[in-house]
């Protein structure tokens, strides 16, 4: 899944700075929107031109924010995992640690620990938890290395905070992923098409609009927890740098 809208914020800019969130999902915009200023939307695989409205806007850094697949078998839907870095098949890029410890500290019982980040997502529980093995990742998701390589580019701090939406002992139906736009969006009507043509899938679509509930509350609490951490970051490193200058 392409990131598909940037959204800037938060809302008290003058005071807070701002920083980009990068969300794949309409569902996942529609949440962050509450809390940030839709900047930019459309497709935008290679962020272009990002960098030059970024450094305008005073921007702090970038967020890959949204929902995740579960690699490990102790994970459930709803968990908030912020990560300590984003593998891929051939690079490792590592987050802002004062960002990422900041958002530990805002959010209880969130884990640290690494993300895989691949072009496309891996349904199968048996092909995660595999993933998992290999890459020492606890979850996968299709937005964050894009976005970690594109900060990494241009020296900009990053973070991903991402959601579990579903463990590896839940089966993700074909038709789950096909439903969804090329812009981010549900198509309600093609999922109706997919389980009429299939309907042994209906009770798994099911269970994942379960575990999307719990996911969802999840993604509303971390967006106000985003919401502070720019402004209060902005506090922090400017007090570290006077104590260095002393």
């Amino acid at each position: 899944m392409a990131v598909t809208k940037l959204l800037r914020g938060p809302g008290a800019v003058a005071k807070a700075g701002q920083a980009i969130i990068c969300v794949g999902l309409e569902l996942e915009a529609n949440i962050a929107s509450r809390r940030f200023q839709i900047g930019f939307s459309g497709l935008a695989d290679e962020l272009t031109g990002l960098g030059d409205r970024a450094v305008g806007a005073d921007c702090k850094g970038l967020v890959s924010f949204g929902v995740a697949g579960g690699l490990s078998n102790e994970l459930r839907s709803g968990d908030v995992i912020v990560a300590s870095q984003i593998v891929t098949n051939n690079r490792i890029f590592t987050t802002d640690d004062l960002w990422s410890a900041w958002l530990l500290s805002a959010i209880p019982n969130s884990i640290y620990a690494p993300l895989a980040g691949l072009d496309a997502a891996v349904l199968a529980g048996a092909a995660r938890a595999e993933l998992g093995a290999c890459s020492g990742a606890v979850a996968i998701d299709t937005e964050s290395h894009t976005v970690a390589g594109y900060a990494a580019r241009h020296g900009m701090p990053f973070v991903s905070l991402r959601i579990i939406i579903d463990g590896t002992h839940r089966n993700v139906p074909p038709a789950a992923l096909a439903c969804i736009s090329n812009d981010g969006a549900t198509e309600m009507r093609q999922l109706g098409r997919l389980l009429l043509a299939r309907p042994a899938d209906i009770l798994d679509v099911m269970l994942l609009w379960v575990d999307w509930l719990s996911a969802r509350k999840s993604l509303i609490a971390c967006c106000e927890a985003l919401d502070r951490s720019v402004g209060e970051l902005e506090l922090c490193v400017s007090e570290s740098l006077r104590r260095i200058r002393r």
